[in-house]
């Protein structure tokens, strides 16, 4: 399967609408490059489902609840459900990894199951995340298995062969994440709510004119506190998360409508064809133009 970029669709809490193989097979697999984003990286996001992804090739910066971690080649990182997270380079430099996101229901066979294994992992939160090296026996397997299902999931057998191997990577996660857990940093609750209320409001304002006030507004803080939230849970100012947010909302318009260069810029909340020519091109390298045509 050829690289791809993670398609992010976000619902209205700000959770990950995630695109699943098949609803009846609730997990998305794909391998992708930094360099398939808008200033190498995704939006910060959260979603219920589970989190792995493991590093190829290049260098992934992760921020996992405003702590940021750096991958390295064969390294991986798992991410709870429900957290918030995003990957990214500060420098510009490529990454290719392999991204699985699966909701918990696949592991759940029984009630039994369920009750003993699966709630008592997703459910911990000293738990938010766990990164894997390969100098570690455990770990190393649980690297291979995550490459594994994505060598795996094109094949004729590939639903049995992948469900198979997620519990593999669930029976070391359950033996180990009580002591992986207790070495990661405690996070704001109360912020990551605020957040996500701004974020939230990010999500079904972007089409209107929006100030930082009414970021704030919509966290119920005021505008230092929504600024200083934002830096350390997306690393951007509240602002330019939302023109990044906007550029993000134009790639589709630009790719699969006939929509005019300015009839789009108006469409995503932009006020003048010219700020969104420019904020384009500082987002994506290239302008509107070359990037539909090269779309």
């Amino acid at each position: 399967m050829s690289n791809q970029k993670l398609i992010i669709n976000l619902n209205d809490d700000f959770s990950e609408n995630v695109y699943y193989i098949s609803k009846d097979f609730p997990i998305y697999i794909a391998k992708s490059e930094l360099s398939s984003y808008p200033d190498y990286g995704t939006l910060n996001h959260w979603h219920t489902d589970i989190e792995f992804i493991a590093v190829l090739s290049g260098h992934m910066k992760y921020n996992i609840n405003g702590e940021v971690i750096t991958l390295h080649p064969n390294e991986a990182v798992f991410v709870n459900s429900r957290q918030m997270h995003f990957g990214f380079s500060d420098n510009y430099h490529d990454c290719t990894f392999i991204c699985i996101v699966m909701h918990p229901v696949l592991l759940c066979s029984s009630r039994s199951i369920e009750e003993k294994f699966i709630k008592p992992v997703i459910s911990e939160e000293s738990a938010p995340y766990c990164v894997f090296h390969r100098d570690v026996d455990w770990e190393n397997e649980l690297i291979d298995n995550i490459c594994d299902i994505y060598n795996y999931h094109m094949q004729d057998i590939a639903e049995l062969k992948i469900q198979s191997l997620l519990f593999e990577i669930w029976m070391k996660l359950f033996k180990h994440i009580k002591k992986q857990g207790q070495n990661t940093k405690p996070h704001s609750a109360h912020h990551l709510h605020v957040l996500k209320n701004m974020l939230a409001f990010i999500q079904e304002n972007y089409a209107r004119k929006i100030t930082l006030e009414n970021i704030a507004q919509a966290g119920f803080v005021g505008k230092t506190t929504c600024c200083n939230i934002f830096k350390k849970y997306t690393t951007k100012t509240p602002l330019d998360y939302l023109n990044r947010y906007r550029i993000e909302k134009s790639l589709p318009l630009l790719k699969d409508t006939n929509m005019s260069i300015t009839q789009i810029c108006f469409e995503v909340g932009f006020s003048g064809v010219s700020y969104f020519s420019e904020t384009f091109k500082k987002h994506m390298h290239m302008t509107p133009n070359k990037y539909r045509k090269a779309n």
